[in-house]
């Protein structure tokens, strides 16, 4: 039996570096009460925390992994399902341990009191549907402020990741999944982010809060299908990677660090996971 191949990108170090930042950056919102003094908004004028980096560092690698996926897919509804496994199994299992297990736990609330309560019940089923309203359970508080109340807060991404998933489908069936329309769908992102396009739009429905944060978020993944589809030309150039870095400094004096990040952070991340003369971190 051969061997299987091993692996040649830093792809799970840096999700994992990334998953580290969303955790520090949180640690000040819950310890403090609030995020004034976490690192990355001290360091970019109140411009971005480090958690909201490693989100966009999430969706740049998942528009390269995900775009890969479906052109190595033939059949849409295997993407379909491969795209729903990653997903949907490990969420039940994390609102499920998260309502039953450790809920019942720490709960001010006497057991039976605790599982006679819709909430826990609401929040593993409407979690794992990616409908995110229910979000605290009774009598669970971790600390004496309001995100105290919040149970896994980073649940939020999950449905705007899904819905990316749902868009590179729909592009990919109707032969629009080219780096011109990631070009574009950049672009519009980036819009989205500096203009705040889409947010006014939010008071009318779920649907349209659902359309907001996917302009929000969509120019992070457009880069990260732009980066596959160019992935055999000379994209990955040490210059051009000083060139991101430049940028990314310079987007910090010119109050731009959010609008220019899917450029030239998603850069850097994909740059730093797939350049070759890098060691491969386990």
């Amino acid at each position: 039996m051969n061997a299987s191949r091993p692996r040649q990108n830093n792809f799970d170090a840096l999700r994992l570096l990334a998953a580290i930042a969303v955790i520090f950056s949180h640690s000040f919102l819950i310890s403090e009460g609030t995020q004034n003094n976490e690192w990355l908004i001290l360091l970019t004028g109140n411009q971005s925390i480090l958690g909201l980096v490693g989100v966009f560092i999430f969706f740049a690698i998942s528009g390269f992994l995900v775009t890969q996926s479906f052109e190595q897919t033939p059949n849409p509804l295997h993407y379909l399902a491969k795209r729903a496994l990653r997903i949907f199994p490990g969420l039940f299992i994390a609102t499920l341990t998260s309502a039953f297990v450790l809920g019942p736990l720490v709960t001010t609330l006497p057991l039976g009191a605790y599982l006679s309560r819709f909430e826990p019940y609401e929040y593993v089923v409407g979690n794992t549907l990616l409908d995110q309203t229910v979000h605290e359970l009774p009598g669970v508080s971790f600390i004496g402020n309001p995100v105290g109340l919040e149970i896994n807060g980073s649940l939020w991404t999950l449905r705007l990741e899904f819905t990316m998933y749902l868009m590179v489908l729909g592009l990919g069936l109707l032969r629009l999944l080219t780096v011109r329309v990631a070009f574009l769908l950049l672009a519009f992102g980036m819009a989205c982010v500096h203009f705040e396009m889409l947010y006014p739009l939010e008071k009318w429905g779920w649907f349209f809060e659902l359309l907001s944060g996917w302009g929000w978020l969509v120019g992070f993944f457009a880069a990260g299908i732009a980066f596959y589809k160019l992935r055999h030309t000379r994209i990955l150039d040490g210059r051009i990677a000083l060139l991101a870095l430049a940028g990314l400094v310079l987007s910090v004096p010119l109050r731009q660090f959010i609008t220019l990040f899917p450029v030239f952070g998603s850069y850097l991340a994909l740059w730093l996971a797939l350049n070759r003369r890098l060691p491969v971190i386990p």
